[in-house]
């Protein structure tokens, strides 16, 4: 990276993702004081990030999917007091989460995914944050979920998977009426308990992930059934028992449904279950069900995945369209991660960011979410960086394919 471009003293937007860039950032960008949106993700950069501190206009910063391995704690966040969107996952920083960051007056998306932050997570939060997505997953951050996190209101996106988060789900969630994407799964020191009852609060819920969370009971097809927009729901890898409720039906939006390895759920699959009109996925595969599921199987629109128990064994699910067949004890017969590692990772990470086509007029540039001048594609993407974007942009809610 060039000192040089520390000259340019009027920048506004600067944005050089999904290039080859290494080495640091250059402390003399430190001088660039007019500008609003950096943007260097997909590089290899590395180094510290001390020199963001100075920018004090800025108001978007994307350097995930780079080799950072600062401290988080070291920069001094509360100085970037118009800062807004801040995408730092796919790193190797270290730390723990600033109060500070979350604190921050105006801040709306936080992404610290996949990153090696250790600690707690953070012992309040603040009834007037603006923070609408916040992902903190795929890290190595303890500590329960604290009362407060139902000041959150405006929330849509909440993303503590992958972590060492222990304790409860507080009920205090509830408050969260905006939510469309929750995930909490992999997070197996949770306290055992059932699915959360105020989850019937939320009913803007689009994608849902409780999986490995040390989930025990009875599905409540009541809770679930009330949950009319979901696209994913993900309860596999627990200790779930009884029956797949029949309410699970009236989900008719539903494609992802993935209730495996809970090894005490019995009875079958509904009906009604099976012929969900958008079901792509169904893994019911290590668990003690058994029965016909000819009903998935003749219906017209086929499912992507399937898996059951539906090796030589007892129970014995009567599948001829499965694509993954196993036997309810032996891991060694199913490998339903070579399925889903082919999927595009939408519900780890679901937003849009904007890039824009910059021309001749990029000096009309309006800071709103809008130009004057030229034209704006909403790409939908990941966290992983699969859409090409220039590095620059907003985050929103974005709609599954």
């Amino acid at each position: 990276l060039s000192r040089s471009i520390s000259k340019l003293t009027d920048l506004h937007v600067l944005g050089l993702g999904d290039n080859r860039l290494s080495g640091t950032i250059p402390a003399e960008w430190a001088e660039l004081s007019s500008l609003i949106t950096l943007g260097l993700d997909n590089n290899a950069l590395e180094g510290s990030l001390n020199m963001l501190e100075f920018l004090l206009k800025i108001k978007r910063v994307y350097l995930n999917s780079n080799g950072f391995n600062h401290n988080i704690t070291e920069a001094s966040w509360s100085l970037m007091e118009e800062l807004q969107e801040l995408d730092l996952s796919s790193n190797q920083l270290v730390g723990e989460i600033p109060e500070t960051l979350l604190a921050m007056p105006n801040l709306q998306v936080l992404s610290l995914g996949n990153n090696k932050i250790s600690g707690h997570l953070p012992p309040q939060y603040l009834s007037s944050s603006p923070l609408r997505y916040l992902t903190l997953s795929s890290n190595n951050i303890g500590g329960s979920i604290h009362t407060s996190i139902g000041k959150l209101v405006n929330l849509v996106h909440l993303d503590l998977s992958s972590n060492i988060i222990s304790g409860g789900f507080p009920s205090q969630m509830s408050s969260l009426v905006n939510l469309e994407y929750l995930f909490l799964s992999h997070n197996e020191r949770f306290n055992a308990g059932g699915i959360p009852q105020f989850l019937e609060k939320l009913t803007n819920l689009r994608d849902l992930s409780l999986s490995l969370t040390n989930r025990v009971g009875q599905i409540p097809g009541n809770v679930l059934g009330q949950l009319s927009k979901l696209v994913l729901l993900d309860l596999g890898i627990n200790d779930l028992d009884s029956e797949i409720p029949s309410e699970l039906a009236t989900l008719t939006t539903l494609k992802y449904l993935i209730l495996n390895r809970n090894y005490d759920l019995e009875g079958t699959v509904p009906e009604e279950v099976q012929l969900l009109p958008a079901l792509d996925i169904l893994m019911v595969d290590r668990t003690s069900l058994s029965g016909n599921m000819s009903s998935i199987c003749n219906r017209q629109h086929k499912a992507v995945i399937l898996g059951s128990n539906c090796q030589i064994s007892e129970p014995k699910m009567d599948c001829e369209c499965c694509n993954i067949c196993c036997s309810r004890d032996d891991n060694t017969t199913c490998h339903d991660s070579t399925f889903f590692g082919k999927l595009n990772p939408i519900w780890e990470n679901s937003f849009q960011r904007k890039s824009y086509e910059f021309d001749a007029e990029i000096f009309d540039y309006d800071d709103s979410n809008t130009k004057k001048n030229g034209t704006v594609n909403l790409l939908g993407g990941s966290a992983w960086g699969e859409n090409k974007t220039l590095g620059i942009g907003g985050f929103d809610s974005v709609d599954i394919p």
